[in-house]
């Protein structure tokens, strides 16, 4: 397996952002693959070959923090134009939190992974997806009763 990166990161203050280019070869890769109509098994694969760009940037203002990141991967298994499974070329991320006060904290993020391939034959697409998550987490203790 061989890997060259170039990366750099910046930071001013609260803020950061980090640029990553990655150009790899992963041998001996693990992948799914078909077998027989509609059965697939993981079994090792000769190679894959990817590079793709890698983004990353965050800070803080008062008792706000946020984040954001993305990546973009072109990847093919070695010997052929096809994409390794489930291995999107687009996926981002990003979130906000709020400390509204030192024991409580609420934060609420988002994900989106690109279209992707379910099989190695590249015929199987999953369709792209986003998530939404929201929490609040809190140090102090707390108690709840039922009413009645």
């Amino acid at each position: 397996s061989v890997a060259r990166l170039l990366g750099r990161a910046v930071r001013r203050g609260a803020w950061h952002a980090a640029l990553t280019l990655h150009d790899s070869r992963l041998a001996n890769a693990i992948g799914n693959v078909t077998i027989a109509t509609n059965v697939r098994e993981r079994r090792n694969l000769s190679a894959i070959r990817s590079h793709g760009v890698e983004l990353e940037t965050g800070g803080a203002a008062g008792t706000f923090s946020w984040w954001l990141a993305a990546s973009h991967q072109d990847a093919c298994v070695a010997g052929s134009d096809l994409r390794p499974a489930q291995v999107p070329r687009w996926s981002a991320s990003g979130g906000v939190d709020w400390q509204m006060r030192p024991d409580h904290r609420l934060s609420i993020s988002a994900r989106h992974t690109g279209a992707q391939w379910e099989d190695d034959a590249n015929q199987d697409r999953l369709p792209a997806a986003t998530t939404i998550d929201a929490g609040w987490r809190t140090a102090s203790p707390m108690a709840f009763a039922p009413d009645g």
